[in-house]
């Protein structure tokens, strides 16, 4: 009997934190992925990805930013990530998507891309 009630102690201890982390709201969740962005690697990344997307478990959890995105995608090393923002940013830009536009803006006043215009003929 004695063994069983440790045993059953110790899953509740595991679990116990789980549960806890589960009390977190998604928009607590964002605010310390956030904030915890310039750790390192693994958290720009997910730092990178709620500033693009702003949900997390298909909540709104902070709003889009695509410059922050960018550039925290840049601290983790994401040049794949970036590629593919990139792209869809152009297609957004293309479709008339004026938070698309200022965010391609400031990337390249800030340098990080070259925009070419295109001249019609």
């Amino acid at each position: 009997m004695l063994k069983y009630t440790f045993a059953a102690l110790a899953l509740l201890a595991l679990a116990f934190p789980a549960a806890v982390a589960a009390a977190e709201t998604p928009k607590q969740h964002c605010e310390r992925v956030i904030a915890d962005g310039n750790k390192g690697p693994k958290q720009a990344y997910a730092a990178a990805e709620v500033y693009r997307f702003g949900k997390w478990q298909g909540q709104k959890c902070a709003k889009v930013d695509y410059f922050q995105a960018f550039e925290f995608y840049a601290k983790a090393g994401a040049g794949r990530e970036i590629d593919k923002m990139l792209k869809e940013l152009d297609f957004k830009v293309n479709a008339g998507q004026v938070s698309a536009t200022r965010a391609m803006e400031r990337l390249q006043a800030k340098g990080y891309i070259r925009v070419e215009k295109v001249r019609a003929e």
